[in-house]
């Protein structure tokens, strides 16, 4: 029994000798790392000290010299005729033609309002009215041809009326005022399947364009570019803009965000071959951009460098709600610096209580019946 004891003391004694060694031990690393942080803190003091004392920062006065920008404005998916009832939509949205008007002199008075802001600090050269197909309801869908409010012909005259009169609306403000139609989009179609082949000509975005460029043929200030293809290179300011409507893209869960991208991949790999063999055989370069931008999906986003894409003007609608998603009626708005590229982009909502009066509560019958006689 003693010498049991015996071994059971020995041994923790070797336990507590272990401890000990491993204590001193992380004590001296201890003692190391303070020192190391202590020359460390001299160090940085004397450095400190060393260092020139720098003068106190005062404010730059611009005084008459400000950065020449361009303002864009883009506009699309007006997608006039189309109706959609609150009541099938939750009370969230409703749209139709006196919504439609109402929705674009509002974004008119913003695109007004945000000039005038930015004006105190930059010299704003223009505008550039960047116009991105679905102008119409159309009848590309059965339940389009069951809801429109007008039809087809009619829808692409009110829309180039409205696409003319906004920009009436907007060009006081602006020393120059430039107009990118890019049409062939898929509400405006006429063929059952997409048309590539002048699928800009054969659609009523020609029809609307053709109609704003009437209303705006005795106005001055506004130059129109009536683009031909499906897709157009914008030049601004040196920096190229490839547009298009965007129907294109394949979708998937929604906004096809990656989807975009390989699009924007592949028709930069085209277009960097295009600006080799141009090199080659010593022609002007004219292929390449910098920036993608289209519509299409209803819900704007901006990816710095890479895409801008544009909301509508009609906002959440029965499709959506089925599907699970939704967008506030939104258009965009940029500027443009020759130097530093697109920046200050705002989705300006158009839903605006004082725009709209919100729809009265009702019970279902009622609420159908009043929806119906102002649809």
């Amino acid at each position: 029994m003693s010498n049991r004891v015996a071994r059971l003391a020995e041994a923790r004694t070797a336990g507590l000798e272990a401890e000990l060694r491993m204590a001193r031990k992380e004590a001296r690393t201890l003692q190391n790392d303070l020192a190391r942080a202590l020359q460390i803190g001299e160090e940085v003091q004397e450095a400190t000290i060393a260092l020139a004392p720098l003068r106190p920062w005062k404010p730059v006065r611009v005084v008459g010299k400000r950065t020449p920008v361009w303002m864009l404005a883009l506009f699309s998916d007006l997608q006039a005729g189309e109706t959609v009832r609150s009541v099938e939509v939750h009370q969230w949205n409703r749209y139709n033609r006196a919504i439609m008007l109402a929705r674009v002199r509002y974004y008119a008075e913003r695109v007004l309002q945000w000039a005038r802001g930015m004006r105190h600090l930059y010299d704003i050269r223009g505008l550039v009215v960047l116009v991105l197909g679905d102008l119409i309801s159309g009848d590309i869908h059965e339940e389009l041809m069951r809801t429109n409010e007008v039809d087809p012909p009619v829808q692409a005259v009110e829309a180039g009326r409205v696409l003319g009169n906004f920009v009436r609306s907007v060009s006081p403000a602006f020393p120059e005022v430039r107009v990118e139609m890019i049409g062939g989009s898929n509400h405006s179609r006429l063929t059952r399947r997409y048309q590539f082949k002048r699928g800009a000509m054969n659609s009523f975005d020609y029809v609307a364009h053709e109609i704003a460029a009437g209303v705006l043929a005795d106005h001055k200030k506004a130059r129109l570019v009536h683009h031909p293809g499906r897709e157009a290179l914008v030049t601004i300011e040196g920096w190229k803009f490839l547009c298009g409507h965007g129907d294109d893209v394949m979708s998937w869960m929604g906004i096809p965000w990656y989807g975009i991208q390989r699009a924007i991949r592949r028709k930069g790999y085209q277009h960097m071959k295009q600006i080799l063999e141009e090199i080659r055989e010593g022609r002007p370069v004219r292929s390449g951009f910098d920036v993608a931008v289209g519509a299409h999906w209803h819900t704007p986003f901006w990816l710095d460098g890479e895409f801008m894409v544009n909301g509508s003007f009609t906002g959440t609608t029965e499709l959506d709600v089925a599907a699970g998603r939704g967008s506030a009626p939104k258009q965009m708005t940029a500027f443009l610096s020759k130097n530093h590229g697109l920046f200050g982009s705002v989705a300006w909502r158009l839903d605006r209580p004082k725009v709209e009066q919100p729809l009265e509560r009702l019970d279902w019958a009622e609420a159908v019946a009043v929806e119906g006689a102002r649809t």
